[in-house]
């Protein structure tokens, strides 16, 4: 062996040690629990929760809780608002800009259209309802035509309720998946 093998199987196997070096000093990487929010009860003591939707510009976070929509601080989990006296809520859609919000309240059947911000920061008012149909679940708005997009399904029968199920829900039809578009 000459000396030009001998440098650079040296140098292979320090290349190699501080890599391992490198890969075994190195933290843990990937997501991990920062922080613990608690949000309390749901209004009526049932508890169902369902979307969470972020607005960037406020830094809060909309989440859809039972029969209202809880307004939190992100940074700091301090609820600041809520939207309530709603049936089941699902998704939530946010235009910052205009400082409205959109919620599908599939319970009722309905999008429920709410002001957030204009008159004070953390005062959140309902300014209209829409009809939709049967399951309206999940909600997402174009900013720019302010149309509002609601996905639902037909149903089946409501199941009679078992020990295990003591509230059961229908279940979708297979084919009947469908998008409903609202606007002005």
């Amino acid at each position: 062996m000459n000396f030009l093998d001998f440098r650079r199987i040296a140098i292979s196997l320090a290349a190699l040690l501080l890599v391992c070096f490198a890969i075994a000093a190195s933290p843990e990487g990937g997501y991990h629990l920062l922080k613990k929010y608690d949000l309390g009860a749901a209004p009526g003591g049932k508890e169902y929760w369902d979307y969470i939707t972020f607005d960037p510009p406020s830094r809060r976070l909309y989440i859809s809780h039972n029969t209202e929509v809880k307004v939190v601080e992100a940074d700091t989990g301090k609820i600041v608002g809520s939207i309530g006296d709603l049936k089941r809520v699902h998704g939530i859609a946010l235009v910052s800009h205009l400082g409205k919000g959109f919620i599908s309240d599939g319970g009722a059947d309905e999008a429920v259209v709410f002001d957030f911000g204009t008159d004070a920061p953390d005062k959140f008012s309902v300014v209209e309802t829409i009809k939709t149909e049967f399951g309206a679940r999940d909600a997402a708005l174009d900013p720019r035509t302010q149309r509002i997009f609601i996905d639902t399904a037909d149903f089946g029968p409501t199941p009679e309720p078992t020990t295990e199920q003591p509230h059961p829900q229908p279940t979708p039809v297979s084919g009947t998946f469908r998008l409903l578009v609202y606007g002005r």
